[in-house]
């Protein structure tokens, strides 16, 4: 679930959250107060000067009576989905292996997955089962990325690493949390969890102005 948006994700965003709060007849002062994000931070945001974060995005949405995709993509009628996971091509990154279970529009701002967290996965410093001791070295990497998770599970006990906390969660349990957060899924008690996994991936911050236009090998 890696990869930033494009800068120009954050520079139509500004005029969006601008636009959403004209239509409400809200002025800054007003959002402000019921957001409790203040007016100078309201002012860059939509002056596609600072990244929001997405607890910001759902809070302005609740404000804005819109939902979150519409400020983070252009609107526009699109048609319905229905996905049956077991038609979706199974893949395999990262120890894991998943199918897509959303529309896959390009640049969307929500990814949602069917994930296997397979028993080999047998968690930071006990060993890969199936593999030499001490474990694969991919497989027990912890990863952190831009954007939020938010994680169901299904079948099975996952075994969720937040940074130095772990968490174990049993059918029915969810977690939510900051995808920056060195993170990793593995599987408890010798058999595979299936979770439901859904990423929203934010616009990634803007550069100082006198870096933009650059490309990524001129910047410094």
């Amino acid at each position: 679930m890696d990869g930033a948006a494009p800068l120009d994700t954050l520079d139509a965003l500004g005029p969006r959250l601008r636009r959403a709060r004209r239509a409400r007849d809200l002025t800054m002062e007003q959002v402000a107060e019921r957001s409790a994000i203040s007016q100078s931070s309201l002012s860059r945001l939509e002056a596609g000067l600072r990244q929001p974060s997405l607890a910001q995005l759902l809070t302005l949405a609740r404000i804005y009576d819109v939902a979150v995709g519409e400020l983070l993509e252009e609107a526009g009628a699109r048609p319905a989905a229905v996905i049956d996971p077991a038609t979706a091509p199974e893949q395999e990154a990262n120890g894991l292996r998943f199918r897509v279970v959303d529309r896959q529009d390009p640049g969307a701002a929500l990814s949602a997955l069917r994930v296997t967290v397979p028993a080999e996965r047998a968690g930071e410093g006990r060993g890969e089962r199936a593999g030499a001791a001490g474990g694969d070295a991919v497989a027990s990497r912890r990863y952190a990325h831009t954007g939020d998770e938010w994680l169901y599970v299904l079948a099975g006990r996952l075994r969720l690493t937040l940074g130095e906390r772990v968490h174990v969660l049993d059918p029915g349990m969810a977690a939510h949390f900051d995808a920056a957060t060195p993170h990793r899924l593995d599987a408890e008690d010798g058999r595979d969890a299936e979770l439901l996994l859904i990423a929203a991936r934010l616009p990634a911050a803007r550069p100082p102005a006198e870096t933009r236009g650059r490309t990524a090998r001129e910047a410094p």
